[in-house]
């Protein structure tokens, strides 16, 4: 490498302190110092050659030369965004509709149309399966053949739209219109509709949930107000009736006021910027600054596309900022399409990815149960997935493995959870277990620290069990090679002191393992130590607690689970009493239509807030039309007030954390 490069590499942390006094936010403390020159002397950048090679990340290899050592920073502010994808009509959205089966005349799908007379109601729409809102109370021979649906939503920019698509489950026909304009029919026949079109054929069993998805024609979007209509038609043997919409969009991404700054480190004559966080398929106008001040040199940075491999995100039209953190660390793979790379990302606010690791060998159908936590300093622990390739790791920002854990007695079985408590690894392994006869999946949790690489507390659920402390082995009769299924941790200081809570997804059962003595201090959920009680201390319904556990979390003696249901899914949230030995049910939150069997995550956040990563999974029996979504639920409310949503059936996450903004990225846009 020539004396006085720089040398713009991947993606690691930038700095969110200009001065470049400190070592900056987000960095190994080890990785960059402050270069040290003499000022005295003409240390100054005076020329530059910019040359540009794609990698495998979404940032691109650009070497610029300066003299010496002498650059501290380099600033690059967003000069060409990219686009981005909008929700123009989500669902669960408001309609007026009409149900009454009298035509509305030719005219029913037009602007100016007067349905001030229609009633009004949220979709999903429908009668004889679960619907927000039925249709009346219809029999099937008085069902109507048609019911008609309109709505109206604003777009700015509509003559710069990329792309226009439509999802909708309709069971059983349907047109949908934009402006007038019909965009889309389906089981239907050519031809006019009337009151009295049949669809062609029936929808049933589970083709009635799947969202048939399609591009549609952007010609009739209009700057400002914009009508979507829709007709749903019954075929003559029709039993029931579903309705439910999306329109999204893509649209170039407005600029907005973003620079990146980064720290600068010196090797001898050759000073190396790491800039991490940019958009992707963006350009940036870059500067290298000089430490003594002087002269600065000019580059332009360009970031690559994503691949169709990585999620379509796009934030809600009714979202507002997020109530606390600015990134998301998720995880993400494609099960549903034969995808089974897992990937870790890196969200904005917005739902534009920042951040993209690829852990190797993590490949195969199980491996979406990853957790991954941001430790600081530039670094990520992620570990699970089931395979070898799943221990515990240390990675950072620029992909490159700290740390990756070999503790003694582990087999492989890395799976569902790690943590990082004082310094320590804390990750789950599956171990035999067996009561002489039969042998069966059994836990351990191990703690490991990576500088001395030696354990430091393991509990073992062969030893509890062998105490008669574990629940009992009868249960789920499919599952009885893994009875218990332990699928979350957390590690805890609580009024027992500390602990261990470990969800038992077949038991659906939290216990609680004391570090100190080893021993199984209680069992929470039904028939377990504790009373369900509500806020008055008045003993609830067993009914109440949870039945699909997948995730536990606790902050100040509230214990958070996210509960795949059998139907719906829900977040329930129990405040201990230690003395009274009653769990107060504080908050049960779920949504209409929310259902996903295996996957999900629910934290606490700092403020009291819940962060809910809604996991889809269509292809395991997920409901279609309510895709993944990352929801910042209010704890008083119970209102989302900051929500992602996936806008593909394909993708999928298992768990995900959030960040606050001068922690990870030297971005100015949330980190002044």
């Amino acid at each position: 490498m020539p004396s006085g490069l720089l040398s713009i590499l991947h993606w690691i942390a930038c700095s969110d302190d200009p001065s470049m006094t400190a070592t900056p936010t987000g960095l190994p403390s080890d990785t960059y110092a402050t270069p040290s020159v003499d000022c005295d002397a003409t240390i100054d950048a005076v020329a530059a050659s910019v040359r540009d090679v794609e990698t495998n990340l979404l940032a691109r290899f650009v070497d610029v030369e300066l003299a010496s050592q002498g650059v501290s920073r380099v600033s690059c502010t967003l000069a060409d965004a990219p686009t981005e994808w909008r929700q123009l009509v989500p669902m669960a959205s408001t309609w007026r509709y009409l149900d009454s089966g009298v035509d509305p005349g030719p005219s029913w799908m037009d602007p100016g149309f007067d349905d001030g007379a229609w009633k009004v109601g949220t979709s999903m729409f429908g009668w004889g399966d679960d619907a927000a809102t039925f249709l009346g109370n219809h029999s099937d021979d008085e069902a109507p053949t048609v019911t008609w649906y309109r709505t109206t939503f604003s777009v700015t920019g509509a003559a710069s739209i990329g792309e226009l698509g439509i999802q909708i489950a309709r069971d059983d026909g349907a047109a949908v219109y934009l402006n007038g304009v019909e965009v889309l029919r389906d089981n239907l026949p050519e031809g006019a509709l009337t009151g009295s079109t049949q669809a062609l054929e029936v929808v049933s069993g589970g083709d009635e949930e799947q969202l048939l998805r399609a591009p549609i024609d952007s010609g009739p979007l209009v700057e400002g107000t914009n009508t979507l209509a829709v007709s749903l038609h019954q075929s003559g043997n029709s039993e029931d009736a579903t309705m439910e919409v999306r329109l999204i969009g893509r649209f170039p991404m407005p600029m907005v006021d973003e620079v990146i700054t980064a720290a600068a480190k010196s090797l001898g004559s050759e000073t190396t910027v790491h800039l991490a966080g940019l958009l992707p398929d963006a350009t940036y106008s870059c500067e290298a600054s000089s430490t003594c001040g002087g002269a600065t040199v000019p580059f332009d940075v360009t970031t690559v596309a994503l691949g169709p491999e990585f999620p379509r995100i796009a934030r809600h039209p009714t979202s507002d900022a997020p109530s606390w953190g600015t990134w998301t660390l998720l995880n993400h793979q494609r099960p549903c399409a034969g995808d089974y790379q897992s990937r870790f990302l890196i969200l904005d606010p917005d739902g534009q990815i920042r951040w993209i690791y690829e852990p190797p060998g993590m490949t195969g159908g199980s491996t979406i149960d990853l957790e991954s936590a941001w430790l600081g300093n530039g670094r990520i622990l992620w570990g699970g997935g089931d395979v070898p390739e799943g221990a515990p790791q240390i990675i950072r920002l620029d992909h490159v493995v700290d740390h990756v854990t070999a503790w003694p007695g582990a087999d492989g079985d890395y799976h569902h959870d790690v943590a990082w408590v004082d310094g320590d690894i804390v990750g789950l392994l599956k171990v035999d277990n067996t009561d002489g006869s039969s042998v069966w999946d059994g836990i351990s949790i191990v703690k490991h620290n990576p500088d001395s690489q030696t354990l430091t507390w393991r509990w073992d659920s062969q030893d509890a069990f062998d105490r008669g402390e574990m629940p009992d082995l009868d249960g789920d009769s499919d599952h009885l090679d893994d009875p218990w299924h332990a699928n979350g941790m957390e590690w805890v200081d609580d009024a027992w002191g500390t602990g261990v809570y470990l969800s038992l997804l077949y038991r659906e059962e939290v216990i609680r393992v004391d570090v100190d003595t080893g021993s199984v201090s209680w069992v929470l959920g039904r028939g377990g130590d504790f009373t369900l009680v509500d806020a008055a201390g008045t003993p609830l319904s067993e009914d109440l607690w949870w039945t699909g556990i997948h995730a536990v979390n606790e902050s100040d003696g509230i214990v958070s689970v996210y509960d795949n249901g059998p139907n719906p899914s829900h977040v329930i949230g129990v405040r201990l009493d230690k003395d009274a030995m009653t769990a107060e049910l504080v908050w049960h939150w779920t949504e209409f239509g929310w259902y996903e069997p295996i996957w999900g995550d629910a934290d606490l956040l700092p403020n009291g807030n819940m962060f809910v990563n809604m996991a889809h999974t269509e292809c395991n029996g997920g409901n279609a039309f309510h895709p993944g979504s990352l929801v910042d639920v209010d704890k008083d409310t119970l209102l989302p007030v900051w929500r992602l949503d996936m806008l593909d059936y394909d993708d999928s996450s298992y768990r995900s954390e959030r960040i606050e903004a001068c922690e990870m990225f030297g971005n100015s846009r949330w980190c002044p």
